[in-house]
């Protein structure tokens, strides 16, 4: 099986009113077309016709597009799209889900062997069609909406990684897959006011509520505040944040989901009580012997004995929190300290209270019109 030497690009068409559209015929109309990048170059090539807009549907042009990589690239599609879906899986492991992140590798994997390979593994590749899919979905009724999403997301996943490698030829067939109507969602996740968070602490024992101190005011997640050590405590106050302790008792390293290494701020008066444990504690060793389920129990008898909704609520409260707090403080997103690579992602942990919300409003209000007034505007 080669590999594409030419990049995959989307399929275009030429403007409905040109007539002088590659290649020159009588005919004038709108094209189908691709515009391969040869390799070492970044600049497109030629345009390669894929049929007319009016005799060829989408769908047949975008089987063109692939036949014309294929046959630009020489990959042998026709013998690829033979491969047995359980043989296409371990490949699809091997070369592209093990290089997500530990998390998502355990998701992916489980969800393969479990699910897909049940229904899938002894049908070809090229035997699998939207409607087999479509039927599948159908039949997971009693599974929650959630849990249909994930799994119908790896199984497009997988297809598109197939197409890309050219093991499959046609069009996505879950694509188009309808999953039914997504349930009303009860809320969203909540986030904790200054006074929240100092009644929860109090409530905490220690040294559950240093390491929950960390998670609200250095907006780490609970595996990276239990994977900290001496050597993460840095001369000038910082955290390095280079390893975590997971759900199944494994340090992982590096701690972030983007498999790097960060560095973040710390209050002094807590960077001071961190130094105090860390003096007990030998060079590689964990700062606390607590795993995440005991933490977790922990926080949620704190946020019942003080009255918090703890529906929407668990160790990611503490940076849904943190991240909260500060942009109402500073009206920036923490991103470089929450190890984000974009501002988009951290919006997610945003969570301003609605009287917040209507403060503003009143704000902008009085902004617009008092200046109008202001000025003579009636």
């Amino acid at each position: 099986m080669g590999r594409h030497f030419h990049t995959a690009p989307s399929l275009h068409r030429t403007d409905e009113f040109r007539t002088d559209v590659y290649p020159k015929t009588p005919e004038s109309g709108a094209w189908w077309y691709v515009r391969p990048t040869p390799p070492g170059q970044r600049k497109p090539g030629k345009r390669i016709p894929l049929g007319f807009v009016a005799k060829t549907t989408k769908r047949e042009a975008d089987k063109n597009r692939l036949k014309e990589l294929a046959r630009i690239n020489r990959l042998p599609i026709a013998a690829a799209t033979q491969t047995t879906f359980e043989q296409f899986a371990d490949l699809y492991e091997r070369e592209f889900v093990a290089h997500k992140a530990p998390s998502t590798q355990r998701t992916y994997r489980r969800t393969i062997k479990n699910v897909l390979l049940p229904r899938f593994g002894e049908l070809r590749l090229c035997d699998i069609t939207g409607l087999h899919v479509q039927r599948w979905v159908t039949s997971m009724a009693a599974v929650p909406f959630k849990g249909r999403r994930s799994r119908l997301s790896v199984l497009r996943s997988m297809f598109e990684w197939a197409i890309r490698m050219s093991y499959y030829a046609e069009a996505n067939p879950a694509t188009y897959t309808e999953l039914g109507p997504e349930p009303i969602r009860a809320e969203d996740p909540v986030a904790y006011t200054p006074d929240q968070v100092a009644a929860l602490l109090a409530r905490l024992p220690e040294p559950k509520r240093t390491v929950a101190e960390v998670m609200f005011f250095t907006g780490l997640r609970s595996c990276e505040a239990l994977g900290l050590t001496p050597k993460a405590l840095l001369e000038d106050g910082r955290l390095f944040i280079f390893q975590s302790f997971d759900r199944c008792a494994r340090v992982l390293v590096p701690a972030t989901k983007n498999k790097k290494s960060n560095i973040v701020a710390c209050p002094s008066p807590l960077m001071a009580k961190l130094r105090a444990i860390a003096a007990d504690c030998a060079p590689g060793e964990r700062l606390w012997d607590l795993t995440y389920q005991t933490l977790y129990r922990a926080l949620k008898k704190a946020e019942t004995a003080t009255g918090l909704d703890t529906y929407r609520s668990g160790t990611h409260t503490a940076r849904r929190s943190f991240v909260t707090q500060f942009e109402e403080r500073t009206g920036a997103l923490p991103v470089d300290q929450l190890g984000h690579s974009s501002a988009k992602v951290t919006e997610i942990y945003l969570r301003p209270p609605p009287e917040r919300q209507a403060d503003q409003v009143e704000r902008l209000w009085m902004e617009v019109w008092g200046g109008a007034a202001k000025g003579g505007v009636q």
